[in-house]
């Protein structure tokens, strides 16, 4: 009986590796595409509302894709405020006429004085829409603190496709 209870906690225990390793493996891509693009923050928005900022229009690839999925988003500070700290959370958005996808986020930036906002992917498969002639970025904002001067960001999404 005793030996039994061994055997299934051993068998327990190598089953929850196995799967804990298995869940921590990079993906990995062909090549990553680059997608910039740069946005304005005016002065003086406020903590209440989450904001919406159209990144305008970026061409997509006429690469024959098998698969395209956010693989690095980065938001940047050109001008205007020192870091990031303004900012509580972030997300961003992949859009076409027909449809709209959440391709990062950022839900509870740390305050820590860095121009530079890394935001994390979703797992989601962008193919469709970045095979697109183009498509638009959309920037969501939801501030901690009001803003002090206007802000122009870059926004880099890199995505990693297989061919």
């Amino acid at each position: 009986m005793i030996k039994d209870f061994k055997i299934i906690c051993s068998l327990i225990f190598t089953l929850s590796l196995v799967f804990s390793f298995s869940s921590c493996r990079r993906d990995t891509f062909d090549e990553q595409i680059p997608f910039v693009s740069s946005v304005e923050i005016p002065a003086g928005l406020g903590t209440v509302f989450t904001y919406n900022f159209p990144l305008g229009t970026v061409d997509g690839t006429t690469l024959d894709l098998a698969s395209a999925r956010p693989n690095q988003i980065q938001l940047y500070i050109e001008q205007g405020e020192a870091n990031f700290d303004f900012v509580r959370q972030a997300f961003l958005y992949i859009e076409t006429d027909t449809s709209q996808i959440e391709v990062g986020y950022v839900l509870d930036n740390p305050i820590n004085n860095r121009s530079v906002l890394v935001m994390l992917p979703d797992l989601v498969d962008i193919r469709e829409l970045i095979t697109q002639p183009n498509f638009r970025m959309l920037l969501k904002l939801n501030l901690r603190y009001s803003t002090v001067s206007t802000s122009r960001l870059r926004v880099e999404l890199g995505v990693g496709v297989n061919y």
